[in-house]
């Protein structure tokens, strides 16, 4: 049987709602400094949140608007994915919003990951 890795690349789906955009962009910022600070030796996490609407709205014929509004890259351990998700509802909840999470682990044609 093959070993769990404890470190892995990871895809974050974000969906915010109650929080307007100006205010996300700072608070991702935090999170990343955080999350730096925490895991800055094993792990990595994307300072821009990917807007799945301007991708979807900019290159591809998809015919509604994405389910999700932000995509985030990062890799580390494999515990700081609850760890992450745990944060960004709290800081969501801090500034009267909310936000949904889905986490997928990123593998590449290569399997180097």
């Amino acid at each position: 049987m093959a070993k769990e890795s404890t470190h892995g690349h990871f895809m974050l789906l974000l969906r915010v709602t109650g929080v307007n955009e100006g205010k996300i962009d700072a608070l991702a910022k935090q999170i990343h400094d955080e999350y730096m600070e925490e895991y800055g030796e094993v792990g990595a996490i994307t300072v821009m949140l990917i807007r799945l609407a301007t991708v979807v709205g900019q290159g591809t014929n998809a015919p509604q608007a994405p389910e999700w509004d932000y995509a985030i890259r990062y890799f580390g351990p494999t515990a700081s994915v609850a760890s992450l998700q745990t944060r960004l509802e709290s800081v969501a909840r801090e500034a009267n919003g909310a936000v949904q999470t889905q986490t997928y682990r990123v593998s590449d044609i290569t399997g180097r990951y």
